[in-house]
């Protein structure tokens, strides 16, 4: 059982609630990723909804190009994992 709540966590957001805080190139991947392997984003914290990188930066526009390279390496891993 989830207990996240709208507005907890930008990620949470999108994939439990369909809420877009995230740039649309962002959520974009992210779904993409979610699609292939919707076990991508599972080691997160069980308080904050926190995973590898800063989801909080990447919501307000700031680190982009961190945010393309884990969610590259992200994508390569469900397409390898998916066999897609």
């Amino acid at each position: 059982m989830s207990y996240a709540k709208p507005g907890d966590h930008p990620l949470m957001d999108l994939l439990a609630f369909g809420r877009r805080r995230l740039p649309d190139d962002i959520c974009d991947l992210v779904l993409e990723i979610y699609r292939l392997d919707p076990t991508a984003f599972h080691q997160q914290s069980r308080n904050t909804g926190a995973t590898d990188g800063d989801w909080y930066a990447w919501e307000k526009g700031e680190r982009l190009d961190e945010a393309a390279t884990f969610l590259t390496a992200k994508l390569k891993a469900a397409r390898a994992k998916s066999g897609k």
